[in-house]
């Protein structure tokens, strides 16, 4: 919110554009001045912005296989979705595409955040990679409706990842909630005379009157404050979406990790203002239904300590109570019929994968990971020199990160014991 003082200073700006700036500098310098006039005044009219309960997922290099195949099988459920994209700005350069947000609609009392995190996907011949890319196949999907302020093209800078091809975002149903919103308002709020407005709560709600050109599209903070009622943040616009906000990817201290809740707040609130809108429109309705039951994964998921991971008796719950009645159904009949929307190649992919990692859990119980390796050392050069100082491996995996080009390496013991002769 501006002070006294810069809002006088804002207003005496608009006054005095300097003339000796081109008319299209005067008219760009005239935008961002009444923009951020407008972000002050919807900061004093409404309260901000507050999310129905959800539960955040990353998807990266980081995510662990149990997680991915929940979220596979959560989203073969979900028939509702929201979907935004980040991209961060490169000046003289074309935006660069750095995040996917996902918001699965649930029959429960809380929704999954999830939040793809494109800089920091696992290498393209990693079953991490393979995982997320089954998730896309499943997301676009013929039966799915995807919700999205905008069109669904802003998808197409993404596909340079090789998680999901041009041809399989327009599967689904996509709605565009800005053009819908817009056709909403002028149909639900005309313009009303002065004469007929004898007090405030029936003043003229029409986009003249509100200050929005009829022929200009809607901005999401707009709409929410309008009809919501509320103020939606949207001061972290440009940011660097491509950090890694997930806490798993590296070590944080308390500033980078208070820096990143607020972007991924502000990330996730794109989402989430859009489901409250719909659910105000009345756009779909919240009746539960055999087909919509969420099917939890059988296993044993003792080896994680992720804090939102579905696999915990009280998963974190984002603005939720303190211990939540997460509902979450199990119903074999209905898992068959849910399963259909993959093939069969795809869920027999899904199943041997599950039991590859009960076993290797109950298998190799320990894991040591050791970061930023140098990049000269092969992997038979690295159990070489693990063998000449006595370390009891049982196996090695080497895992080089994108971008970074960093070289991680992590080894397993059997016994609990070895570890501390490391």
């Amino acid at each position: 919110m501006l002070s006294q003082d810069e809002y006088q200073k804002i207003k005496w700006q608009l006054k005095n554009i300097p003339t000796k700036l081109t008319t299209q500098q005067q008219n760009n310098l005239r935008k961002r001045l009444l923009k951020k006039l407008h972000e002050h005044e919807l900061v004093a009219e409404y309260p901000p912005f507050q999310p129905l309960p959800y539960i955040q997922f990353f998807i990266n290099y980081a995510t662990h296989e149990l997680t991915l195949l929940h979220l596979i099988e959560s989203t073969q459920c979900s028939k509702k979705v929201i979907l935004d994209t980040e991209s961060i700005i490169i000046p003289h350069q074309p935006n660069k595409p750095a995040l996917i947000q996902l918001q699965l609609i649930l029959p429960t009392s809380y929704s999954y955040m999830i939040f793809v995190e494109v800089w920091h996907l696992p290498p393209e011949h990693d079953t991490t990679f393979d995982l997320i890319k089954l998730f896309f196949t499943t997301l676009f999907n013929h039966e799915k409706t995807i919700y999205i302020w905008g069109t669904v093209k802003e998808l197409i800078p993404f596909v340079k990842f090789k998680l999901f091809s041009t041809e399989k975002i327009y599967f689904p149903k996509n709605v565009n909630c800005q053009d819908e919103f817009k056709k909403y308002w002028q149909k639900n709020y005309p313009h009303k005379s002065t004469s007929n407005t004898s007090n405030e709560d029936s003043q003229c709600k029409c986009e003249s009157c509100l200050g929005i050109n009829p022929n200009d599209v809607w901005s999401l903070q707009n709409a929410t404050a309008y009809k919501l009622h509320v103020y939606l943040n949207k001061s972290l616009t440009i940011s660097q979406f491509n950090i890694g906000l997930d806490s798993q990817l590296k070590h944080l201290n308390d500033k980078e990790i208070k820096h990143r809740q607020q972007i991924i707040n502000y990330a996730a609130n794109d989402c989430l203002s859009l489901y409250q809108l719909l659910l105000e429109l009345d756009y779909f309705h919240q009746e539960q239904s055999d087909d919509d039951m969420i099917i939890p994964i059988e296993c044993d998921t003792s080896s994680t300590n992720r804090n939102v991971y579905f696999i915990e008796a009280c998963p974190t719950i984002v603005n939720g109570p303190t211990q939540p009645p997460l509902s979450i159904t199990s119903n074999t009949s209905n898992k068959s019929k849910h399963e259909k929307e993959l093939s069969i190649e795809e869920r027999k992919k899904i199943h041997n994968r599950r039991c590859t990692l009960k076993q290797r859990k109950r298998y190799y119980h320990h894991k040591i990971t050791r970061k930023n390796i140098d990049k000269r050392f092969t992997i038979k050069q690295i159990k070489n020199v693990l063998k000449q100082h006595d370390i009891p491996i049982t196996a090695v995996n080497v895992l080089r990160l994108p971008f970074t080009n960093e070289k991680n390496i992590s080894y397993r013991i059997k016994r609990h014991r070895q570890m501390f002769n490391i």
